[in-house]
């Protein structure tokens, strides 16, 4: 989730860039973002602080550079939808991403299998309410939503916490 909708924003297409610039770190790293850390408050206060995924050192610098720009903290200066497209367009002409031989293969295996074993405890990849990290002024925008969230106040208790399904807080 983008740091901006994480401090209490709206989703925006730019957003969505963010996201997609994460899933791209995926493809690169065959995990889930930050796998190898707990979701809680402390990983929100540190991704709306700059914080991004390491980048896998195989990763051709071009598509590095890209998946940056589409994670930047200023949502102005990620590509649009249409430059993204162009962009994905572009790295398939690369010739880093033509071939790949038999030993790249095999270390890429191994990476994939050593990095599987290292997933925090507390590392959650189910839907789920999430905190944000609202002003004052951004609760009295969003007022009008708290009828949309009446339905949930019987499991959630009236905090910035929310109650997970094995019973922990974030």
């Amino acid at each position: 989730m983008a740091p901006e909708v994480l401090s209490g924003q709206q989703p925006t297409l730019s957003s969505d860039i963010y996201s997609f610039g994460i899933i791209m770190w995926e493809l690169s790293s065959f995990n889930p973002p930050f796998h190898d850390k707990a979701h809680d408050i402390k990983l929100i206060m540190e991704i709306c602080n700059g914080c991004r995924p390491d980048i896998v050192k195989e990763t051709p610098n071009a598509y590095v550079s890209l998946m940056k720009r589409c994670w930047h903290s200023d949502p102005a200066k990620r590509p649009t939808a249409e430059e993204l497209v162009y962009l994905i367009k572009e790295l398939s002409t690369y010739t880093c991403f033509k071939k790949i031989n038999l030993s790249e293969k095999e270390s890429l295996k191994i990476n994939l299998m050593n990095s599987l074993k290292n997933t925090h405890p507390l590392a959650i990849y189910s839907s789920k309410l999430l905190p944000t990290l609202f002003t004052d002024h951004d609760q009295d925008d969003n007022e009008d939503d708290d009828d949309q969230l009446s339905e949930y106040d019987d499991s959630v208790e009236s905090s910035p916490l929310i109650l997970l399904n094995n019973n922990n807080l974030l």
